[in-house]
């Protein structure tokens, strides 16, 4: 059985939440690895989770990108396509903060010391 409350997050979070928040929402390692296991859910990167089919989307791929790196946020050429610049962008890109090395497969990863969230606009469900 899935999670309702693991299930209604990830619907906001272009059908993703990370392991973390599953945790926080009631789901056990045992039944997020069944969840997995029988194809319910599927890990996309380390520490994160499609709740149902991956969709392959941008902007799926971008919230996996925070959701894997948190706390992070989505920065740069993915930012500025959020916002509906017309911009390339083939791999998301995050910041995190310089205190942190941090690297994903497929992700960009920005290090930055100003992270504070007087510097963050958020847009829908992505940061």
């Amino acid at each position: 059985m899935d999670h309702p409350r693991v299930v209604r997050l990830a619907s906001e979070q272009h059908g993703l939440v990370s392991s973390r928040q599953a945790r926080e929402l009631g789901a056990g390692r045992g039944a997020i690895a069944h969840a997995v296991g029988s194809g319910r859910w599927t890990r996309l990167m380390p520490g994160v989770l499609a709740v149902g089919a991956p969709l392959g989307t941008f902007h799926e791929r971008a919230m996996a990108a925070v959701l894997s790196t948190e706390p992070s946020w989505l920065s740069h050429s993915s930012a500025a396509w959020l916002w509906g610049w017309n911009v390339r962008h083939s791999r998301p890109e995050v910041t995190v903060n310089s205190s942190r090395r941090v690297s994903r497969a497929g992700v960009r990863v920005h290090h930055s010391g100003e992270t504070s969230s007087d510097h963050v606009a958020c847009r829908g469900a992505s940061r």
